[in-house]
C-alpha cells in the first residue's frame, strides 16, 4: 500500500520565523489571528476607502469581465477589500508558483469574507512594468526525467519595461511546451496560451492575456500594475518617497545593519545613491539618484513615477483596500525591509501570508481557518 508521508516545507530561517510570528514585531507587521482580529483588522482598512473611488480609479487597468467583474463591483458597492498577491511576468505564464499564489489568495479571500461578513476580492499584481527579461523569458517544462528550459531570444532593447519588450514569435516554443503537456486533463489551457502569445503582443501583455481567462472565471481579478491608471494613483505615495528619499535610505540601512546582527542577510541588495523610485527615461527604467530625487519631487508631473521591489507593498496598499498580500517565500524576507520604508514614510504595508510551490492552501488557508474556528 502507498504511504503518505507530510514533512513542513522548506523556507528560509528568517522566512519561517516572520510565518511562525516570532520575528522581531518592527520586521513583521502582527497578522490578525482570529475572526476577530480579522474583522478589526478589515474594518480599518475598509474605513481608509469608504468612498469607493479606488475601482472607479483602477477600473481601466482592471479590464475585468464575467465573475471577477462581478465580484469587483460587489466589493466596491459594499466598501469591501482585497486579497493581493502578484508576479511579474513570465513566458506562458511564468513558475508554477504564479498559480499557486493565485489560488491561494482565491482560498484566502474566501476564507477572509466568510469569517468576517465583509465583501472580499482576489487581485492579482500583474507588475507589466518589471524589466527584467532574464527572468521574464523563460519556463521549464519535462518530459519525463527530463528537464526543458523554453528560452526567448533577447530583444534588441533591454532595460525596458515587459508591458514595452515586443514578444516577437515564440511559436517554436509554444509547440515545445504543447508537447510536454501531451497528457494535460484540459487542453483549453493550452488554447488560452496559444491565443495569449501571439506575435503582435509585448511579454507583459501576453502575460495580461493568458492570466485574465484563467483567473477571471475564479472571481479573481488582474491587475495591470503596469497601466497608466495605476501610475496616476500611486504618483502622490511617489512622490513623497522621492522628497523624503534620504529620510528612506537611513532608515534601510539601519534595518539591513540590525537584520545582518541577528545572522539575517537583507534579501534585496542596498544600491548606494538611489532611491526607491523608478523613472521612465526615453523607454528605459532607471532609478532615480538620491542627488536628483528632491528635484524630480518637485517638478514630476507626468505620472511616469514606478516602484521598486522593496516600495511596491506599500505603494499597493495606497491604492488599494488591501487586507491581506500572498507571499512566497522570498517575498517575505524583503518585507522586513519593506517595513522600515513604510515606517519612515508613515505608511502602511499590507498583512501578510506565506504561499507557494505546496504551500498553496495548506498553509495560507488551513492555517486562517484553524485560527477562526
Amino acid at each position: 500500500m502507498p504511504r503518505v508521508l507530510t514533512r513542513p516545507l522548506g523556507a528560509s530561517p528568517l522566512a519561517r520565523l516572520a510565518l511562525a510570528g516570532e520575528a522581531p514585531a518592527t520586521w513583521y507587521r502582527a497578522r490578525p489571528r482570529t475572526a476577530a482580529d480579522w474583522r478589526e483588522h478589515a474594518e480599518t482598512v475598509r474605513a481608509e476607502f469608504a468612498s469607493g473611488d479606488w475601482v472607479r480609479r483602477l477600473a481601466p487597468a482592471f479590464g475585468s469581465s464575467g465573475a471577477a467583474l462581478a465580484r469587483l463591483e460587489r466589493v466596491a458597492s459594499g466598501r469591501g477589500i482585497v486579497v493581493t498577491t502578484g508576479q511579474q511576468p513570465g513566458l506562458f505564464g511564468g513558475p508554477m508558483y504564479t498559480w499557486s499564489k493565485a489560488l491561494s489568495a482565491i482560498a484566502l479571500a474566501e476564507a477572509v469574507e466568510g469569517a468576517t461578513g465583509i465583501p472580499t476580492v482576489p487581485v492579482f499584481w500583474a507588475a507589466t512594468y518589471d524589466a527584467d527579461f532574464a527572468e521574464a523569458s523563460v519556463s521549464y517544462v519535462t518530459h519525463g526525467t527530463v528537464v526543458e528550459c523554453l528560452r526567448m531570444d533577447p530583444p534588441e532593447h533591454l532595460g525596458r519595461a515587459m508591458s514595452d519588450t515586443p514578444l516577437g514569435d515564440v511559436g517554436a516554443l509554444y509547440r515545445a511546451l504543447e508537447r510536454a503537456a501531451g497528457s494535460a486533463v484540459d487542453t483549453g489551457v493550452l488554447e488560452l496560451v496559444r491565443a495569449a502569445y501571439g506575435t503582435s503582443e509585448t511579454v507583459g501583455s501576453a502575460f495580461l492575456k493568458l492570466l485574465r481567462p484563467v483567473l477571471e472565471p475564479l472571481g479573481m481579478v488582474v491587475l495591470d500594475a503596469g497601466h497608466p491608471a495605476v501610475r496616476e494613483s500611486e504618483h502622490p505615495l511617489m512622490v513623497q518617497a522621492l522628497a523624503q528619499s534620504e529620510l528612506v535610505d537611513g532608515a534601510l540601512r539601519r534595518r539591513e545593519q540590525e537584520m545582518r546582527a541577528q545572522g539575517y542577510e537583507p534579501k534585496v541588495a542596498h544600491v548606494d545613491g538611489l532611491s526607491l523610485v523608478f523613472e521612465n527615461d526615453e523607454g528605459e527604467r532607471k532609478r532615480i539618484p538620491l542627488a536628483r530625487a528632491a528635484e524630480v519631487a518637485r517638478g514630476n508631473t507626468r505620472h511616469d513615477l514606478e516602484p521598486n521591489v522593496i516600495l511596491r507593498p506599500i505603494a499597493e496598499r495606497a491604492i488599494l483596500p488591501t487586507a491581506a498580500y500572498v507571499a512566497g517565500p522570498s517575498e517575505l524576507l524583503y518585507f522586513a525591509q519593506t517595513s522600515a520604508a513604510a515606517d519612515a514614510l508613515g505608511a502602511a504595508v499590507p498583512s501578510r501570508s506565506g504561499a507557494g510551490p505546496g504551500w498553496c492552501l495548506s498553509r495560507t488557508c488551513s492555517a486562517f481557518w484553524r485560527a477562526t474556528r
